[in-house]
């Protein structure tokens, strides 16, 4: 990688560290609770994109369900809500992102748009980007991962803290093939930004591929181990682009949402890298 000098904008980067120190010093934000799995208070959305006859975009909070889950306390969820908010009853999704991930969903809002946006994904003709921070001081530079997911013997799922939800998948070796593609954007003292392309889409495929290879995701309660799990208030993982043609006239369509993850991470893990590259 190539190295630089540090600037003026170190400096101003460690006065602001220290602030958050204290912010974070004096918020009772960090420590863990029993989760359901429910979406959570406080978790919204933002329409981004409405043609008002195939197609809404929309920027969804970490927090909210995509679409309903198991038991009453998990009827709400981003699709009941874009349903009954925009009152288009014919909202569905054809992918969607972890409770709590944010960014970027596809949302058809008509019979012909699901069906050509669904033999989109089906056929890997959406550009899927995330971004996220992961734990640990990573090297420059761009890979893969090549792992196979699935869900978790019984015991392995029973093995788990009673703080978090249940860790149902991981790599095994009857797993449907998964591929990752990475990016290393940026390198701090304890943790790394990183780019993510997901070739495949396989439930929590990310999260479980990046705690595979010994770099869980900060504030992953879930697949992350203990200093992961305490590094962030929430999970660092954002659906930041989606790229695909829009389902009825065909026109490329680009989105993109950057995620601020300084606000979530613990002090500790922005500091500078001591490789002198701490801006990408």
């Amino acid at each position: 990688p190539r190295v630089s000098p540090r600037s003026n904008h170190s400096t101003m980067r460690l006065a602001r560290l220290k602030r958050l120190v204290c912010a974070f010093s004096s918020s009772p934000s960090w420590q863990p609770v029993v989760d359901s799995g429910a979406s959570l208070p406080g978790a919204h959305y933002e329409v981004i994109f409405d043609d008002g006859v195939d197609l809404i975009v929309v920027n969804k909070d970490a927090g909210l369900l995509t679409v309903p889950g198991v038991g009453e306390d998990k009827h709400d969820c981003l699709v009941a809500r874009v349903q009954r908010d925009l009152d288009v009853p014919l909202v569905k999704a054809c992918h969607r992102l972890d409770r709590d991930t944010s960014g970027l969903i596809a949302l058809p809002r008509s019979q012909r748009a699901h069906r050509a946006l669904s033999i989109a994904f089906q056929d890997r003709k959406v550009k899927k980007t995330y971004r996220g921070r992961v734990l640990g001081t990573r090297p420059r530079g761009e890979g893969e991962i090549d792992a196979p997911v699935g869900k978790l013997p019984a015991v392995a799922v029973e093995d788990r803290s009673p703080l978090s939800r249940p860790r149902l998948w991981g790599v095994v070796p009857d797993g449907r093939p998964s591929l990752t593609r990475f990016k290393v954007l940026a390198t701090h003292d304890r943790s790394t930004s990183v780019e993510l392309f997901p070739v495949t889409g396989r439930s929590h495929q990310l999260r479980v591929h990046l705690a595979h290879v010994g770099a869980p995701l900060l504030g992953d309660t879930v697949h992350g181990d203990d200093e992961a799990k305490a590094a962030a208030s929430r999970l660092c993982l954002h659906a930041s682009g989606l790229q695909f043609r829009h389902p009825a006239t065909n026109r490329l369509l680009s989105f993109r949402s950057d995620p601020d993850f300084d606000n979530l991470v613990r002090p500790a893990y922005l500091l500078p890298s001591s490789l002198g590259f701490s801006s990408s």
